[in-house]
């Protein structure tokens, strides 16, 4: 008698849902901006400190107005007023709290301006200490731009590799709900927990739904659940896809 060779079903086809895409290409952009963009723009800010610092000439400015950002969430601020070369300016401009509390109360400061430009100045006497607080600040906010942003991708790509083959290779049975707890706080939600029957025995799962949606969830209701056969303790209730669908035509 002849062999015959059984092939594991050919993996169903799957689309990545559009929000989902674009928010993935977002979320690239945003770490590709982060780790080539913001240096760009540093350089650039220090290269001009540094121009500020050797060319820039030292007039003094009256005091406007003046922002204190304390307990607020916003920037520091001060809206001073100069002449030079002809030109009268009146310009609000951001200053590190460093800057802020040196001038705080005083009626004028120093301000540093580009000759030839007098609208491109910078509050305060321009040094190589202020050079290396900008510095600082840029690596600082660089790099929490860079960690954000690979946490995000990191997760992105996790999660919907999970789906991608929990719905193309994974196996889909009826599990039911063992409990359905609310939640009730700032984020509210709902924890939804499920058994479900493998060819390895009982598994149990969870998942976490926002607001209240206990009713859609009742103990002992049935739920589709899939799960991925190489390792049954992860799985999704089908209604809980949220990255993915089935293409309608299959390999």
């Amino acid at each position: 008698m002849k062999s015959v060779l059984t092939l594991p079903p050919a993996p169903r086809r799957v689309t990545v849902l559009r929000p989902i895409a674009f928010s993935r290409f977002a979320l690239w952009l945003f770490l590709l901006g982060a780790v080539v963009g913001l240096p760009i723009q540093m350089n650039r800010s220090l290269g001009r400190l540094r121009y500020l610092e050797a060319h820039g000439e030292l007039v003094r400015a009256t005091v406007v107005s003046a922002q204190d950002s304390s307990g607020r969430g916003s920037a520091n601020s001060m809206v001073v007023s100069f002449s030079m070369d002809g030109a009268d300016v009146i310009e609000q401009e951001t200053v590190s709290r460093k800057v802020y509390q040196t001038y705080a109360g005083s009626p004028t400061v120093p301000v540093t301006v580009r000759p030839g430009n007098p609208r491109d100045f910078e509050i305060g006497t321009v040094t190589g200490d202020t050079i290396d607080d900008a510095e600082d600040l840029w690596l600082l906010g660089t790099g929490l731009a860079v960690l954000i942003g690979g946490a995000c991708v990191l997760w992105i790509e996790l999660s919907l590799r999970i789906e991608v083959r929990l719905v193309s290779q994974g196996e889909e049975t009826t599990g039911r709900v063992d409990s359905s707890v609310f939640v009730r706080g700032r984020y509210s939600s709902t924890t939804v927990r499920y058994a479900y029957m493998t060819s390895l025995g009982d598994r149990t799962g969870s998942t976490s739904l926002s607001g209240n949606q206990t009713g859609a969830y009742p103990p002992g209701a049935a739920l589709q659940v899939l799960f991925d056969p190489s390792k049954p303790k992860q799985s999704v209730p089908v209604s809980r896809l949220t990255m993915v669908r089935l293409r309608e035509d299959r390999a």
